[in-house]
């Protein structure tokens, strides 16, 4: 009887690991773990199955980009808090009866939803990021060139360059390090002498 019953579990463990490939194809993760762990249970020799193998070296590639992304997202998350905070408490005052009102609170608000984006691991927003940053490169470069603001024209094209860097292109530990080197020396250098301006004028 025990050697009856054998075929059929491993046919329904083949349909539970079936399941689970298209599952991961569908990219339905957690709905493919359940599959290969009823798998598992059903029949434990699946594991040498060449499917089973070919699934798990995936998810583990899957998993490993995964790490990869999360330092140069994170770092982006906090270049753009920065920026909104810089906005928020610096410049967003100064426009309370100005027509730049409404743009310093939609430059906030974009920040602030693409930084929790970020930090929430969500990869679709490094897109978004990319956008952003030509964006504000061409927009915000273009009104400092109209209005001859030179460090106003680097510290855009500064900000936008290391969020560049850090959301598109193979991530890697020297990417973000130069992303943060460009966002220091550009953004924050040019922060510091626009202050510097300001107090000398």
């Amino acid at each position: 009887m025990a050697y009856q019953d054998t075929p059929d579990v491993h046919t329904r463990a083949q349909e539970h690991l079936t399941k689970a490939l298209n599952f991961q194809q569908m990219g339905m993760a957690a709905s493919a773990e359940h599959e290969l762990a009823l798998a598992r249970q059903l029949d434990p020799a699946i594991a040498s199955d060449s499917r089973y193998q070919s699934l798990g070296l995936q998810r583990a590639e899957e998993q490993s980009q995964v790490e990869t992304l999360k330092l140069p997202m994170r770092v982006a998350a906090i270049l753009l808090l920065v920026d909104a905070g810089i906005h928020g408490l610096l410049w967003l005052p100064g426009r309370l009866d100005s027509g730049f009102l409404f743009w310093g609170l939609f430059q906030i608000g974009i920040d602030v939803f693409i930084a929790i984006s970020l930090l929430r691991q969500n990869e679709t927003v490094s897109r978004w990021t990319a956008y952003w940053a030509v964006f504000g490169v061409l927009g915000g470069g273009l009104v400092a060139i109209a209005s001859a603001q030179v460090l106003i024209l680097i510290l855009q094209v500064a900000f936008s360059s290391a969020l560049l860097l850090l959301v598109l292109g193979k991530p890697s530990t020297r990417r973000v390090a130069f992303a943060v080197v460009v966002y220091m020396i550009g953004y924050l250098g040019s922060l510091c002498g626009l202050f510097a301006w300001a107090v000398v004028r």
